[in-house]
C-alpha cells in the first residue's frame, strides 16, 4: 500500500474533501489573516505557514489529478492471447469504479460547534488584546510627554510635578540645601 504513487493514494480521497482542504489553504485567508497579525513573532510564524501552504498547493498540483480513462477496447486489440481477460478487467474496473465513494464530505455536527466556539474565543481574545493595546498606546504616550530629557526646561518639569515644585520652592525659602 505504502508503494502506491501519490496519485492513485489520492483518488480515494472524495474531491470535495480535496476542494475543501484547497479552501482552507488558500493564500488569500492567509494574507488576510497576516494583514491583522501585529508582532514580529506571529508575523513569522504566518509567514511560515503560508510557506507551507504553498508547499503543500505545489504537491497538490503536481500529485493530484483526475485519472486518464482506460482505452480497453485498444487493450483488447493489443493483448493477443485473450481478448476476455481484457473484458474481465474492465468487468472488475467498473465494480470497483462503484464502490469508490463519491464527494461524500461533510462536516460533522460537532466539529462544527467546536470550530464555532474556537473563533468565539480567538475573535473575543482578540478583541480584548486590541483593547488591551489601546490602553498601552495612551499610556505610552502620557509617558512619553511627561518624559524628562536634557532638553527639557526647569518651568516644564515644576508644570508636569507641582507637588515636587512646590516642596523645592519651600525647600529654597527655609534656605534647606542638603539632600
Amino acid at each position: 500500500d505504502s508503494a502506491r504513487a501519490p496519485e492513485t493514494m489520492m483518488r480515494r480521497v472524495p474531491s470535495s474533501a480535496r476542494r475543501a482542504a484547497a479552501r482552507a489553504l488558500s493564500t488569500r485567508a492567509i494574507e488576510s489573516t497576516l494583514s491583522k497579525v501585529s508582532t514580529e513573532e506571529a508575523k513569522r510564524a504566518t509567514t511560515a505557514l503560508k510557506g507551507k501552504t504553498n508547499e503543500a498547493k505545489a504537491l497538490h498540483d503536481k500529485w493530484v489529478r483526475e485519472p486518464l480513462p482506460l482505452d480497453f477496447s485498444a487493450w483488447k486489440a493489443k493483448v493477443r492471447f485473450s481478448g476476455a481477460a481484457v473484458q474481465a478487467l474492465e468487468a472488475k474496473f467498473a465494480d470497483l469504479e462503484a464502490a469508490l465513494p463519491n464527494d461524500t464530505f461533510s462536516v460533522d455536527a460537532e466539529l462544527a460547534a467546536k470550530r464555532a466556539e474556537i473563533i468565539a474565543l480567538v475573535e473575543d481574545t482578540v478583541s480584548a488584546a486590541q483593547e488591551e493595546l489601546a490602553v498601552l498606546r495612551s499610556d505610552l504616550v502620557t509617558w512619553q510627554q511627561s518624559s524628562v530629557t536634557m532638553n527639557t526646561l526647569t518651568g516644564e518639569v515644576a508644570a508636569r510635578q507641582p507637588e515636587e515644585a512646590a516642596q523645592i520652592q519651600e525647600e529654597i525659602k527655609q534656605h534647606k540645601w542638603d539632600v
